[in-house]
């Protein structure tokens, strides 16, 4: 008898851990899916990055308009907090574009790409904070247009 009741609980956990899991891989779907569409918000329709005759910079020159962009950022943080989140935002914003572009993707590739980096970045940061993403995004892709 202890043997049946023993067999039926372990098949009730079980279950209750797939139903656990699935429910936790559904949230994370979910969230996902909200994050893309999000992402593709920071596109404005009239950006270079949406334009197919862009000439954008190319891989050498865009990591060292990059690299200078975060040296003229400073190594000291900024007092204010919106000032020193903001900073940080960038630095490794900047440092997202720099990595992708050094694993091989093309300028345009990288700052598609570097859209989720900015959600998942600002993601880290106080939820109260008003830094415009789309600003930063703008900004970025301005710099890497000849």
């Amino acid at each position: 008898m202890k043997g049946l009741n023993l067999a039926s609980s372990a098949k009730s956990l079980l279950a209750m851990g797939f139903c656990l899991w699935l429910m936790l891989f559904a949230q994370g779907a979910w969230a996902q899916a909200t994050s893309l569409k999000a992402a593709y918000d920071l596109v404005d329709k009239s950006s270079p990055l949406m334009q197919p005759n862009a000439n954008f910079v190319g891989e050498q020159e865009a990591v060292a308009i990059l690299n200078q962009a975060i040296v003229d950022l400073g190594d000291t943080e900024p007092m204010d907090d919106l000032a020193q989140n903001e900073w940080w935002l960038k630095r490794n914003y900047y440092r997202a574009i720099v990595t992708d572009i050094n694993e091989g993707y093309n300028v345009p590739d990288a700052l598609t790409r570097s859209q989720f980096h900015l959600y998942s970045l600002r993601s880290k940061l106080p939820a109260d904070l008003n830094i415009n993403l789309q600003s930063i995004f703008s900004n970025t892709v301005n710099m890497l247009v000849q």
